[in-house]
């Protein structure tokens, strides 16, 4: 499905949730799910201008979901606001014994504690990490500016207790390498017997995808989840004294039909690598992230900033995304069709 959102050119609304975004963008419907692995709530939710969800792994039940990568497989719900999509969410979260991988964690409904105050108290005492040397640089220009501007903006609470710090995240810059381990590994076990004996029901580039999971070796699959969890304790420890990691969503707006690679600041690169740069911090170590509106770009096109909370502490992620919309307008900009 492709989204016109500029006269420029027909682009493309992400994925693989991307008719759900749209259907939110578009005020079709007024919340939907959809299904993130490597970010396919998150990346929708970005281009596509409207608030995404990505729960803890475990958090929603993933019953009645085809697997695609089944250790990073969540389902996620999409809204206009953070405050609608803390709704849905508080619907769909909690343990299922249709899903062995859904976990006993107690729920705690988020959607009326952000109706019951103000929003912007929620972010009286937030601690905002960011990582500088990673985040704020290689994107597009429109996408790290606002990111900046967003953080300015919560940086100018502190008199009310809220704190932007700068943290160091170990191995964040060789975490899309080790996804793609996983990402190929994983779906092409789930689709073994169907590539074997029905190889043709598959699109060419669907296929394509499965068959070079099945070229990495068992080696290389262990090594990736060796690194996975090497970086998850590295992230948990530096994110030990804040309470949301900031990043942006995608470090591009949403690109022509047809795009192979991006230009960003430092130059081109793949659409691969730039889809999973920020979401590949959530999904591999299993945290939950959402992601907001921050603005436009020079050609209209909407972009998201992620926070990242601790795992099972949605509430934290959904209240700071909360907090930021009541102090800003970019989640009511809607881009200029043609």
């Amino acid at each position: 499905m492709l989204s016109v959102l500029s006269a420029l050119s027909v682009r493309v609304p992400a994925g693989s949730s991307g008719g759900s975004g749209i259907a939110v963008a578009a005020g079709m419907v007024v919340a939907a799910l959809g299904t993130d692995t490597g970010g396919s709530v998150r990346l929708p939710a970005s281009v596509n201008g409207v608030s995404g969800l990505r729960p803890t792994i475990g958090r929603v039940s993933n019953a009645g979901v085809v697997p695609l990568a089944w250790t990073m497989d969540t389902v996620g719900p999409l809204a206009r606001t953070a405050a609608d999509t803390a709704v849905v969410h508080d619907a769909i979260a909690g343990w299922d014994q249709r899903d062995r991988t859904t976990r006993r964690e107690p729920v705690h409904p988020t959607a009326p504690s952000l109706q019951a105050v103000d929003p912007a108290t929620h972010l009286r005492g937030l601690r905002v990490g960011v990582i500088a040397d990673y985040a704020l640089v290689g994107n597009q220009p429109d996408v790290t500016a606002s990111v900046r501007a967003a953080l300015d903006a919560l940086d100018a609470l502190v008199a009310a207790g809220a704190v932007v710090t700068e943290i160091h995240v170990p191995g964040v810059d060789e975490l899309v390498d080790a996804q793609l381990v996983v990402d190929a590994v994983e779906p092409s076990a789930m689709h073994l017997d169907l590539l074997r004996t029905r190889p043709d029901d598959y699109g060419d580039d669907v296929r394509t995808h499965l068959e070079i999971g099945l070229r990495y070796s068992g080696v290389e699959y262990v090594q990736a989840q060796r690194f996975r969890a090497w970086f998850r304790d590295g992230l948990l420890e530096a994110m030990r004294d804040v309470d949301v990691l900031v990043t942006p969503t995608l470090p591009f707006t949403a690109l022509p039909h047809g795009a192979e690679s991006v230009e960003l600041d430092g130059g081109p690169a793949s659409l691969t690598a730039g889809n999973m740069r920020y979401t590949a911090i959530g999904s591999m170590a299993g945290l939950p992230g959402l992601s907001v509106p921050i603005g436009l770009d020079r050609d209209g096109l909407p972009f998201g900033m992620l926070l990242t909370s601790r795992a099972f502490d949605e509430t934290r992620a959904l209240a700071a995304g909360n907090g930021y919309q009541a102090i800003t307008s970019h989640h009511l900009l809607r881009p200029q069709l043609p």
